[in-house]
């Protein structure tokens, strides 16, 4: 390591600092020591730059930022929903064409974090802000925070370890606030809503809604179920709301909480949701909020498995969506409609992917059949004959009997006034 000049040695470091070397220079940082669970010893984690040392002494880090003298803006009070960037110039290099971007176009979002966090909204702000823009981890974001122009728009935020632990904890405390926060965006009209919902894996033993579910994949692991609801429209489109259940809890039981507590009401909504959203007490209760859906229904659902197999020349419709052919057959029930789309691609998908599987068991079976043959030729069988008759190979043929709906979608809705076409490009 490179030895300390004499202006650099001499100095009296501060408690919980460190000098660094970078490039031809001499800094002094923040040091902090955290534990670390893996090494099971305490680890060094530096800050925030405090200053530079030079031959003349040291220079602390200051605020790149110069006061304009002009009497007109001195006039105009700053207020947190009209920051006006331009009444300050930046004496050294900063990010802030984004950065200045974002800030004209997100006042709305400043005036209702005040209103809802008032002791936390610039933290809050700013993170998204940096995360929207950098997509940092939290533990780099002292250093982009650092070089860009909300940290002179918004000065003395700390972004250490420490305060990322307190601000996270500080805010996933206020539920209440973030709910009411959400509702704002999730009363909008004229849109659609989607739900998703994803499950968490985790091997927490101190999350408290972490419990034993299946997820997507069929693993049965200690999971959260954390549910999404996200706004479409002509000029906006993001998530709005979320809320986290027990990862025991399916996504059709916690549908019907999750549109109460969200507080969706407007007739002008179209709700669009996947297949795990569609039991009957769903529909039932998005009919008692008056409001609209799109919804797939899960194969195999009796509503439609008397239409099943369709010809070709039962399809009513056609039409052409991404460069794909869709035929469309529509029932007709009391309040609402299903919409039975084929898709050739799809078939010719599912078919080859439902052949690959059977080829697969058909192999898996053919090398338990051999093995049990030569165990039962030296008298030392395993498997009874029921066990035996088992592992007969599948016969292909049955693939397409036993699935009359390869190859198509069924979606439901009470939009009466839409079209198959519309339905369908609604749902995509």
């Amino acid at each position: 390591m490179a030895e300390k000049p004499d202006f650099v040695a001499t100095f009296q470091r501060p408690k919980n600092t460190e000098i660094k070397l970078i490039g031809n220079h001499w800094y002094l940082y923040e040091r902090f020591n955290k534990y670390d669970p893996v090494k099971k010893r305490s680890r060094k984690i530096s800050g925030k730059c405090l200053g530079k040392f030079t031959p003349e002494g040291f220079v602390p880090t200051k605020r790149r930022l110069k006061p304009v003298e002009n009497e007109q803006s001195a006039d105009i009070a700053p207020t947190t929903s009209n920051i006006v960037p331009a009444r300050s110039t930046v004496s050294d290099v900063v990010e802030a064409g984004a950065s200045m971007f974002l800030m004209n176009r997100t006042s709305e979002m400043r005036t209702r974090l005040q209103k809802h966090f008032p002791d936390l909204w610039e933290k809050i702000y700013v993170t998204t802000l940096l995360r929207t823009l950098k997509g940092p981890q939290f533990r780099r974001l002292q250093t982009h925070y650092e070089t860009s122009f909300l940290a002179h728009a918004f000065p003395d935020l700390a972004y250490t370890p420490q305060s990322n632990s307190n601000f996270l904890q500080s805010l996933g405390r206020r539920r209440e606030a973030i709910t009411q926060f959400m509702k704002e965006d999730a009363n909008r009209k004229d849109v659609f809503i989607l739900f998703d919902g994803h499950r968490l894996i985790t091997s927490s033993k101190t999350m408290e809604l972490a419990e034993l579910g299946y997820d997507s994949k069929r693993r049965y692991m200690p999971q959260i179920n954390l549910l999404y609801v996200y706004s479409l429209g002509n000029d906006f489109a993001a998530p709005v709301y979320y809320k986290q259940y027990l990862g025991s809890t399916p996504d059709v039981s916690a549908f019907p909480d999750l549109l109460k507590e969200c507080g969706i009401s407007s007739k002008d909504y179209t709700i669009v949701a996947d297949k795990g959203f569609a039991s009957e007490d769903d529909f039932n209760e998005l009919v008692k909020l008056h409001l609209q859906y799109v919804i797939p229904i899960k194969r195999g659902s009796r509503i439609v498995s008397e239409y099943l197999p369709l010809e070709r020349h039962h399809y009513t419709d056609v039409f052409t969506y991404n460069e794909r052919a869709i035929q469309a057959f529509k029932i007709e029930k009391d309040g609402f409609n299903l919409f039975i789309y084929y898709d050739s691609q799809l078939y010719a998908n599912e078919l080859a992917d439902s052949v690959d599987r059977a080829n697969k068991k058909n192999e898996a079976r053919d090398k338990k059949l051999l093995a049990e043959e030569k165990r039962r030729n030296k008298g030392k069988g395993r498997l009874s004959d029921e066990e035996l008759e088992k592992l007969q190979p599948i016969d292909l043929k049955e693939i397409l009997a036993e699935t009359p709906e390869m190859g198509t979608v069924t979606l439901r809705t009470n939009r009466l006034d839409l079209n198959s076409h519309q339905i369908y490009r609604t749902y995509k």
